[in-house]
């Protein structure tokens, strides 16, 4: 039995040079149950409008590649050309591609062959590569979601489609004002890595949030041109008042919009790949990282309690030596040599 094992991570721009995604684990039992093959993934090498070189390396021979993107399209390879066993030399063009499957085939096990896949997210305007990784959850229905806003982390980012949300409306000085959004439909979430802010997240996991999100409305996924807002958690405004997955916003300045033009099967595809159903404790998951929050911050604030320590003790210990400078300058003994009064009565004859 072969096991590819494959990783997923949100997309962000690559860099001439550097490793396209992590490498890939094959592991076969039915020959060699020990064995466990590497085979490292591409490495770009230069994009030049919209042609893409790249580099194959592994430990193992490559008999054949095929290049397919989309519907089972197949796009001409420009080059394979072998510069060392288990190095190889790839271009191709992009222009007209908007996902590509790199199928590797060259593990024989038994009588059949085991083809190695990556996806890479190409673009006209660049190449794309997933990393770093990201988490992404969605609950099943408006219940699920429910605890969902109640159990939210600061760094949590919620989309939802605004077409699907019904507004309430209050009347203030003669003007309309949105002040509620009751979402009967799924929405989901984004838990940020650290360093990552709401405001300023990668445009390719936006689209990816975008995307899931339409993929996950009945009515939404059957429409284009449709329109995602997200917020940060912290801004989603719940009172006993409101129904079951009913939300207003407490600064509208920190919803931002998103127009989705149409289902882009790949990126959902993509996704979908790496979706695990789970069923979590969100009341205790969220005690368990505030807790933790708690220890760092007592961990933190100790140690800047002994930092001011520290340095009160060294101020002290500064100013008592500026206080106390000239102190061995007026001993008794230091006063003896340099008074006048033992002299000799000739003693200024020495300056002659």
């Amino acid at each position: 039995m072969a096991v590819t094992q494959l990783m997923y991570h949100p997309p962000v721009q690559a860099r001439v040079g550097q490793v396209l995604a992590p490498a890939i684990t094959v592991e076969h039992a039915d020959t060699d149950p020990t064995a466990i093959y590497y085979f490292a993934t591409p490495v770009l090498l230069s994009a030049t409008g919209t042609v893409v070189e790249g580099l194959l390396q592994g430990n193992r021979a490559v008999t054949g590649m095929s290049i397919n993107g989309g519907a089972a399209i197949q796009y001409t390879l420009y080059d394979l050309v072998i510069l060392a066993p288990g190095t190889y030399y790839i271009r191709l063009d992009i222009s007209s591609i908007s996902t590509v499957s790199i199928g590797v085939r060259g593990y024989s096990i038994g009588s059949r062959t085991l083809e190695i896949v990556w996806e890479v997210l190409l673009r006209t305007k660049g190449i794309f590569v997933v990393e770093p990784a990201g988490f992404i959850y969605v609950g099943k229905d408006k219940f699920e979601n429910e605890d969902l806003i109640k159990y939210g982390w600061e760094e949590d980012v919620w989309v939802c489609m605004i077409e699907y949300l019904i507004p309430t409306t209050t009347n203030m000085n003669g003007c309309s004002h949105t002040t509620t959004l009751r979402e009967h439909l799924a929405h989901i979430y984004l838990r940020m890595q650290p360093g990552q802010t709401w405001d300023n997240l990668p445009e390719e996991l936006v689209m990816d949030l975008a995307q899931l999100t339409k993929a996950n409305s009945i009515e939404g996924n059957k429409k284009d041109n449709i329109t995602v807002i997200y917020t940060p958690w912290s801004n989603l405004k719940k009172d006993g008042s409101m129904d079951v997955g009913q939300v207003s916003f407490h600064d509208q300045r920190k919803v931002k919009r998103v127009l989705v033009p149409h289902r882009e099967n790949p990126i959902v595809n993509r996704l979908n790949k790496t979706k695990v159903e789970k069923k979590p404790d969100l009341k205790a998951e969220r005690d368990d990282m505030l807790k933790e929050l708690r220890k760092r911050d007592q961990a933190a604030q100790l140690i800047k309690k002994k930092e001011e320590q520290r340095q009160a003790q060294e101020w002290k210990e500064k100013k008592w030596q500026k206080d106390h400078a000239y102190d061995d300058l007026f001993t008794d003994e230091n006063m003896a040599a340099s008074s006048n009064q033992d002299r000799s009565a000739d003693w200024e004859d020495d300056f002659m």
